[in-house]
């Protein structure tokens, strides 16, 4: 690599309330993006996937009480499966299968690329915020 180059901006925003239920989200989102940003775009693809597995799992764990070990181990879309909220499931879904795509050899959905897994993902890490913040605003009205 070139040493010479500066590092980009992270090209990839997302709500902060993901940083709550998911520590290793942002490390994983910063290099994606950072690979993104020096157009080693093949490396971006495979590490937006990794992204979403990442929340996927620490979202049934944290949010979704799901078991640690049982989820740590099971295959991506296994956990997306768990997921009852059907837009969740759906995003995580649809993203997935987009991000399996950057990894293999032959592409199943050639009309889908990197720019539409990240649009997946931005909707997905909306509405787990949005499910945090709801979650957060009943504990708030129902403490006492």
């Amino acid at each position: 690599m070139d040493n010479d180059k500066p590092i980009p901006e992270t090209l990839f925003e997302y709500p902060s309330e993901i940083d709550k239920i998911s520590k290793e989200f942002k490390n994983i989102i910063i290099q994606s993006s950072n690979a993104e940003g020096l157009k080693f775009d093949h490396l971006a693809g495979i590490g937006y996937r990794k992204a979403i597995e990442f929340l996927v799992k620490d979202y049934l764990i944290k949010c979704k009480n799901e078991d640690e070990t049982k989820i740590s181990t099971q295959q991506l879309g296994q956990c997306i499966s768990k997921i009852d909220d059907a837009r969740i499931n759906n995003l995580a879904r649809a993203a997935s299968w987009i991000g399996n795509d950057e990894t293999h050899y032959v592409r199943k959905h050639v009309d889908k690329d990197v720019q539409d897994l990240k649009k997946f993902l931005h909707a997905l890490t909306a509405l787990v915020s949005l499910e945090i913040s709801v979650h957060e605003a009943n504990e708030f009205i129902n403490k006492d």
